[in-house]
């Protein structure tokens, strides 16, 4: 008998043990299910920022469109970060030992996450500003295209992996906008334009903001040489708005009034 009374009093004592590991909760169905404890947060680290360093690293540096970012070793102890939206991954990077710089495996793509900048999409950018220039814009067009991507981006894969701000709606025509800042110094937000009672034109909606990464921005076809956005440029604690217009004369983009600050990179033909 007093064996029997042992041998229960030891099964209810592993009974509860592993009852303690386990949490049972009722579904929305009726159903129970057993779920183990939380995943226990990494300590690894890479270059000497923790896991959860580079996970804000990089989401920060694509802001609204990384949903999800994904850190780990592979097989070959290389240092890999998956970036996703709500939809899919859309980066896959391996970083170098010894720069920290992630190189994406499918575009080419190098960025310094550590300190927000893209290595190699543009070329030639230190000759492309000088003097007080900042901010160059280049107007994209389908004729123009392919010049402007070997003047200033490495490749077809760096210009396909700047980043892309749509604001058109459907319509069979559109306008695209290379904008290049200068370096990490030089930031800049869009905006929606109104016409003043005055006749001038101001910032309306702001669309994005400090951004200082290129960009290539969509937007729908301008019907006249009223702009329909604008950009506030940010340097140096110096800001100037310059509307995204053309002219009325040759069809150029119109910058008159901020050629000391800004260059116009598009390729006429």
């Amino acid at each position: 008998m007093k064996k029997i009374i042992s041998v229960l009093i030891i099964i209810l004592s592993v009974t509860f043990v592993l009852a303690g590991c386990f949490e049972v909760k009722p579904t929305s169905s009726g159903d129970v299910n057993i779920q183990t404890e939380p995943e226990v947060v990494s300590n690894d680290t890479f270059h000497g920022y923790s896991f959860d360093e580079w996970k804000k690293m990089v989401k920060d540096y694509y802001g609204k469109y990384a949903n999800d970012v994904i850190c780990k070793f592979d097989e070959k102890n290389n240092f890999t970060v998956d970036v996703a939206s709500k939809y899919e991954v859309f980066a896959q990077f391996v970083f170098d030992d010894e720069t920290g710089y992630a190189k994406d495996i499918n575009s080419g793509l190098e960025i310094d996450f550590i300190n927000g900048k893209t290595i190699n999409v543009i070329k030639n950018i230190d000759t492309m500003f000088t003097d007080n220039i900042c901010l160059g814009i280049a107007s994209i067009t389908d004729e123009n295209e392919e010049a402007t991507i070997n003047k200033y981006c490495s490749n077809r894969a760096s210009f396909d992996s700047i980043t892309r701000l749509v604001l058109d709606n459907g319509t069979e025509y559109i306008d695209k906008f290379l904008i290049i800042p200068k370096d990490e110094n030089v930031t800049f937000d869009i905006y929606s334009v109104k016409l003043t009672d005055e006749g001038t034109i101001e910032p309306e909606f702001e669309v994005d903001k400090d951004m200082n990464n290129p960009i290539l921005f969509t937007c729908d076809d301008y019907e006249s040489t009223m702009p329909h956005y604008g950009i506030k440029l940010k340097a140096n604690g110096f800001e100037d708005f310059i509307p995204l217009s053309f002219s009325g004369y040759d069809g150029s983009l119109a910058l008159s009034g901020h050629e000391s600050e800004v260059i116009d990179l598009t390729i006429y033909e």
